[in-house]
């Protein structure tokens, strides 16, 4: 009975001519049969199968199959793909769809193609085992050396429960000479290397080789089980007899012998081998990468270096002849790494280069005259286009101006392009427009790792032109970031035995010709301190100059000019005046000379008294609350820093020299470092953010500790560990004659957390003056 009409009104009509065609088709009367179909084909021309499946059945379809079938023994092999590849739809039903399928891709000689058809049937419709074993074996036929099709045969018996008849059916065959017996024969050797059975696959090889002498498959699998046994030298032997009885075998060779080169252990034998067919069959890309492993770990193996040279000079020619000119030169920049004394590859690097600059450049020109280029593609094109003019030397005006044009703008190549810039001008001498754009370099924010490739070009650049003091004035950036990259501690040393002789004396000529009566009062690790008298005002004077290895912390510098800068406008009486600083040789300040003695000296002369203290605390809070009021921290508030002169008024000096020197006591490695006696737990513990005005306010309170008791709170065992960790005795308890009140205010200024001391050093300033006025005439 049929079903109602749910699909097509011509249900009845369709399904009568189906009938009819399966008929014509049982009498071979494929021509009425064709008619039949194409009949059918007009009533419905684009059937949804799995609807058909619904409405008709599929006995009703048969159709489909016989149209397929006719087209594909008329040779239309597009038509009949097209309807057998349709009916996968409906899964395991009209087998024989695979089976035409495979024969067509056969007739193509499309064998991976074929054997998918094969294993689609095999998981679809396993029950037809004896059609898919035959196909098989025909493909196998066809071509013997496809692994896919022994693999395929062996799933099919495993999913059919035989695999345990696979070898006696396959040796039964042998004997009766079944199908093809050299084919079979084949088949067998090769399940039993399937199987791992190898000896049984090497006594039948051999005596398939003396059956079958031009076989060269016999051949190829006996390589592989000795390949896959580590016997190298006769799996090669094997392997030559393939390529004796069939060159195009090649490919065959490769696959097997590639499964074993990804092995870091492989015989280097086998890998050789494969190289040299790599090479033979011109694939070069492949030679190169497996050559360039092998010279990672032998790079002076003579054998491995000609063959790099031979295949890097294929792909030379043939990259030229292809026009990748690009791809040229970087082969030939690689033969030149590797044959560094062979000038033929440095002549035709340059040569090549040229030639693509000169076809590069015209077409980068045109790209930028194009009127749809954003700015980003414009710049990046102007970059580019830079490169090429500099690296033909060709136009260098050309490539600064578009250099210039990049380096205004906000693209990722700025820093290359003020680089590129400044490196041009100080070739030609313009020196200062140079520095000019080195400088907007450091002011932009890059990587760490950036600004030290560019401040290292940097300094190279001025160091070649002999600009030693900016050559050291740009290493020093480096090491203020990094103490250790590359060279820069050596040049550094280099540049600095060139030039100490020529800088001292350089400076003393600058000295002499500003000052006289200069006398040498002082000298410590880091200044050499001298006395003289201004020749043009006629006033005493106090010259610091910095010793030739502390000289390297251009930030520091930086920062302590500003900080002088500051402080000169203020004129506060307590703040010791600079009146110069030079850094044009070596950096030297030059300031007011005062007629008295540091603390420290009086110190070990006598004890102040508590009344003495407070004078002189009130005035010293006054000088670091004008500094304060600047945005300068002292950072060295100790005794040595603070002057009392002979009319009895407070100095306090050293405002930013801390700065100066903190990095270079780092890089003097065989310097002891200084005790921190006077340092905030802030400072000794190294995080800049956490220093601000309440650490000059710690180091306040440890010299007005040892100046009421003759020593600082802590002066033996880990000082930097008691400073953050231990509270400081009481002062009272050292002196009694020392008031509570004073004794309170100095450990408040000693407190370990920040917040817990005074805030601002002028409310310690009003303490100390609220009780100044009883005590103090």
């Amino acid at each position: 009975m049929l079903k109602s009409n749910r699909y097509h009104p011509n249900i009845k009509e369709i399904i009568s001519l189906n009938n009819l065609a399966v008929e014509y088709h049982k009498e071979n009367n494929l021509q009425q049969a064709y008619k039949v179909c194409m009949k059918i084909y007009e009533l419905d021309p684009a059937p949804d199968l799995l609807k058909q499946s619904i409405d008709l059945g599929l006995k009703h379809m048969r159709y489909h199959l016989i149209l397929g079938e006719i087209y594909y023994k008329n040779g239309n092999y597009v038509a009949a793909q097209k309807i057998l590849n349709n009916l996968k739809s409906l899964g395991k039903h009209f087998s024989d769809k695979y089976i035409m399928l495979a024969k067509i891709h056969l007739q193509n000689e499309d064998y991976s193609n074929a054997l998918k058809e094969y294993e689609e049937m095999t998981i679809e419709c396993p029950q037809r085992f004896q059609s898919i074993l035959n196909g098989l074996l025909e493909i196998i036929n066809h071509d013997p050396f496809i692994e896919r099709s022994y693999e395929l045969l062996h799933n099919l018996y495993k999913k059919r429960g035989r695999e345990a008849l696979l070898i006696p059916e396959f040796k039964r065959k042998v004997e009766k000479g079944e199908h093809n017996r050299q084919c079979i024969l084949g088949t067998l050797e090769h399940i039993y290397y399937l199987l791992g059975q190898y000896p049984q696959a090497i006594s039948l090889l051999i005596k398939h080789q003396e059956e079958y002498p031009k076989d060269a498959k016999a051949s190829c699998l006996l390589g592989n089980i000795y390949l896959k046994s580590g016997k190298y030298s006769e799996a090669i032997i094997q392997y030559n007899k393939v390529i004796q009885l069939d060159p195009s075998r090649k490919n065959n060779i490769i696959s097997s012998l590639e499964s074993l080169s990804d092995n870091k252990d492989s015989d280097n034998t086998i890998i050789n081998y494969l190289v040299n067919l790599y090479i033979d069959e011109n694939k070069l890309d492949q030679a190169e990468k497996i050559l360039d492993r092998l010279l990672e770990t032998k790079p002076d193996n003579v054998n491995y270096q000609n063959k790099m040279e031979q295949v890097l000079i294929k792909l030379v020619k043939s990259s030229f002849l292809d026009n990748l000119l690009d791809f040229c030169i970087s082969k030939i920049e690689k033969l030149i790494k590797l044959r560094p004394e062979n000038t033929r590859y440095k002549k035709k690097l340059q040569d090549i280069q040229n030639l693509n600059i000169r076809k590069k450049i015209p077409e980068y020109e045109n790209k930028l005259k194009s009127s749809n280029l954003n700015e980003d593609e414009a710049n990046r094109i102007c970059f580019d286009l830079a490169m090429l003019y500099m690296k033909g030397g060709t136009n260098e005006e050309r490539a600064i101006s578009l250099f210039q044009k990049v380096a205004k703008s906000s693209s990722s190549k700025k820093v290359d392009a003020l680089l590129h810039v400044g490196l041009s001008f100080l070739a030609k001498g313009y020196n200062d427009a140079a520095y000019d754009n080195f400088n907007k370099i450091l002011t932009l924010y890059v990587s760490d790792k950036e600004k030290l490739q560019n401040l290292y070009q940097i300094a190279v650049a001025c160091e070649k032109k002999n600009l030693h003091e900016k050559a050291k004035y740009y290493y020093g950036k480096i090491l203020s970031i990094d103490m250790q990259y590359k060279d820069v501690s050596r040049r550094l040393d280099l540049i600095s035995t060139l030039t100490k002789s020529r800088a001292s004396e350089a400076l003393m000529t600058n000295i002499n010709q500003k000052f006289e009566n200069i006398e040498k009062i002082d000298e410590g690790n880091i200044w050499v301190v001298y006395k003289a008298v201004d020749k043009l005002l006629k006033r005493k004077v106090v010259i610091k100059v910095i010793k030739e290895d502390f000289r390297y912390n251009p930030e520091a510098i930086d920062r302590f000019i500003k900080e002088t800068q500051y402080l000169s406008g203020s004129q506060h009486k307590s703040i010791i005046r600079i009146y110069d600083v030079n850094i044009d040789i070596l950096l030297y300040i030059v300031m007011e000379y005062i007629d008295g003695e540091s603390l420290r000296s009086i110190q070990k002369k006598k004890i102040f008294s508590w009344q003495e203290v407070l004078k002189i605390a009130t005035d010293i809070c006054d000088a670091i609350k004008c500094a304060h009021k600047h945005g300068v921290i002292h950072r060295d508030i100790r005794p040595d820093n603070i002057r009392l002169c002979d009319d009895n008024t407070v100095k306090v000096l050293g405002f930013g020299l801390t700065r100066i020197t903190s990095v270079s006591k780092v890089q003097e490695t065989n310097q002891i470092t200084e005790a921190p006696f006077y340092k905030s737990p802030e400072q000794i513990r190294g995080i800049e953010v956490d220093i601000d005005e309440r650490s000059d306010i710690y180091s306040l309170g440890i010299t007005l500790y040892e100046m009421l008791t003759g020593h600082v709170p802590f002066y033996e065992g880990d000082i930097a560990y008691q400073h953050i960790n231990e509270p400081p005795k009481s002062l009272s308890k050292e002196n009694p004659e020392i008031p509570r009140w004073l004794d309170k205010i100095v450990l408040k200024c000693l407190a370990k957390n920040p917040s817990g001391r005074y805030q601002e050093i002028s409310h310690l300033q009003k303490e100390l003056e609220s009780y100044s006025k009883f005590y103090i005439d």
